[in-house]
């Protein structure tokens, strides 16, 4: 591990599943994983279940990542004393795939096609009805400390203060701006749109009641990959922000439920700050690339 030091981020390139893929699609990049070199051949990581202290080691056979470290370069033991308490605390990952990929989603340009309407759709009532989970165990915790942020490795720099804070370029998400043609953003068309009525709240608290089936991640994230390819060709027939009211309406709905589960955690973060993307972390402007290395979880 001669390359790695202490505080170091690896930014991983995505795999061959579905989920990995779609959010290098979604974010027009190669990566869909970030980590932190910790110390003495490990690396701290956020898994399913919660955070995660993983051995590893450097061979010609692990997983590709890219290596950034902060510049200028700052003392690693601040870095190293915010991840041991997160380790020691065993935070629980109080955020599910499905959330993050709805939020990263809703803050990304898209050509919007019906196929892709009619997965959002879905996604962001399954996201919703998981947000008010979220929130009514945060209501009802008892003491247990829950991580709302799923970027982990941007949360341990923001601890340390000032130095260490990540830079995302103009303080906005990567691709927030990346306009092609046609393309639209919900976040945006969300903060336009009318607050919600009471009709509509009537109805989110109905759904919010319903008790959905776990979504298949790699299922759901291979429908919306091959509409995102469909979007791609030329002669695709595409929506409108106009078409989009009722998925706009929702999408309000949940950066709404985003804000009100970051004031009751305690989390003062903006709202965008939670779907911060691997790819995000590539372009900030205070983290230098020192290269590529393999690295493989043992």
């Amino acid at each position: 591990m001669g390359n790695l030091q202490s505080g170091d981020i690896l930014v991983f390139k995505a795999g061959d599943n579905w989920l990995s893929k779609c959010i290098a699609k979604l974010t027009d990049s190669d990566v869909s994983h970030a980590a932190m070199y910790y110390q003495d051949e490990n690396i701290v990581e956020m898994s399913s279940s919660g955070i995660v202290c993983n051995p590893c080691k450097e061979t010609a056979d692990g997983d590709d990542a890219y290596l950034l470290r902060l510049s200028p370069k700052q003392d690693a033991a601040p870095l190293q004393a915010a991840a041991k308490k997160y380790l020691d605390e065993k935070i629980h990952y109080d955020y599910p795939d499905l959330v993050f990929f709805a939020g990263l989603i809703i803050y990304r340009s898209v050509r919007a096609t019906k196929r892709w309407q009619i997965i959002m759709d879905c996604i962001l009532e399954m996201a919703c009805a998981e947000l008010d989970k979220m929130m009514n165990k945060l209501i009802h915790k008892d003491g247990k400390k829950a991580m709302v942020c799923s970027q982990l490795v941007y949360q341990i720099y923001l601890d340390c203060g000032e130095k260490y804070k990540i830079i995302i370029h103009d303080g906005l998400l990567q691709a927030k701006n990346r306009q092609s043609e046609q393309a639209v953003c919900l976040a945006d068309l969300a903060a336009k749109c009318d607050p919600l009525s009471e009709e509509t709240t009537v109805e989110a608290d109905r759904l919010a009641s319903i008790e959905f089936q776990a979504p298949d991640m790699e299922e759901i994230s291979r429908e919306l990959y091959e509409a995102m390819e469909e979007s791609e060709r030329k002669d695709c027939e595409l929506c409108t922000a106009e078409n989009l009211g009722g998925l706009v309406h929702k999408a309000r709905k949940f950066l709404d439920k985003m804000e009100k589960i970051l004031k009751r955690a305690g989390v003062d973060l903006p709202v965008y700050a939670l779907f911060v993307a691997p790819c995000d972390l590539l372009k900030a402007d205070n983290l230098d690339r020192k290269g590529e290395v393999r690295i493989k979880r043992v």
